[in-house]
């Protein structure tokens, strides 16, 4: 059983995947997914997603032109 964590975007325990070691759950998960462009609540995810993301490194170039 997985343990369950708070979630990263809506703050509540339970259970989903874990990105960048930040867990979004199944909730926020099937909202993301279905969510549209002219949804209320777009950019309220996407900035969610966006701290989320804020740490990543970006890659390294493989080659200079």
């Amino acid at each position: 059983m997985q343990e369950k964590n708070k979630c990263a975007i809506c703050g509540k325990a339970g259970s989903g995947i874990i990105i960048n070691g930040s867990t979004i759950c199944n909730s926020c998960e099937t909202a993301i997914i279905n969510i549209t462009p002219s949804s209320k609540l777009y950019d309220y995810y996407r900035k969610a997603i966006g701290r989320i993301f804020a740490n990543v490194p970006k890659p390294k170039k493989l080659y200079q032109k």
